[in-house]
């Protein structure tokens, strides 16, 4: 059995996803990771109701064989489902929810989630609830930090507290 390696471009702005898709197969990669939704696009508060121009691209710029084959989704960096602040949270929850719709619609193969949070109780919630009515593949982007690097709470001088970053060698 024959092991193949795929290899994907990451983009954060892409105004034309034809050209971007076109060129990343000229430098020879597999795909392309983009955001689904305009990187300004942020669900707004309900009591704000028009708002100027598209939260996202059309869906007939690729063929629906590009969508499933080309573009792995990315869902947007404002998404903050581990958030103390309930309101934070929910919309987050709105966001995360209309994105993996969007996604599933499209066809697309995966969709990348960057992880913001040691406690992922409620991201773990957020993807059950879309797998009991489709079969949708994650990729979670994992951050790695190094065991020698441990954060502590230092007081400062005007009893202010602040992170540091502490090195054990």
């Amino acid at each position: 059995m024959s092991k193949t390696l795929s290899c994907g471009r990451d983009l954060t702005c892409v105004p034309d996803l034809k050209l971007a898709v076109e060129e990343a197969a000229k430098d020879g990669f597999d795909f392309v990771q983009v955001p689904l939704f305009h990187p300004l696009f942020k669900r707004d508060h309900p009591s704000i109701i028009h708002r100027q121009g598209p939260p996202t691209r059309n869906d007939t710029i690729l063929t629906g064989n590009d969508w499933a084959v080309l573009i792995v989704a990315k869902l947007s960096p404002w998404i903050q489902l581990e958030s103390e602040d309930p309101a934070i949270r929910r919309q987050s929850e709105d966001g995360f929810f209309q994105e993996v719709s969007l996604a599933i619609h499209l066809g697309v193969p995966a969709i990348l989630i960057s992880l913001s949070s040691p406690s992922c109780v409620n991201l773990a919630r957020c993807l059950y609830r879309p797998l009991l009515t489709s079969i949708q593949i994650y990729w979670v982007k994992v951050p790695v930090v190094s065991p020698r690097l441990i954060m502590t709470d230092v007081e400062e001088d005007d009893n202010t507290k602040q992170s540091h970053s502490v090195y054990y060698l």
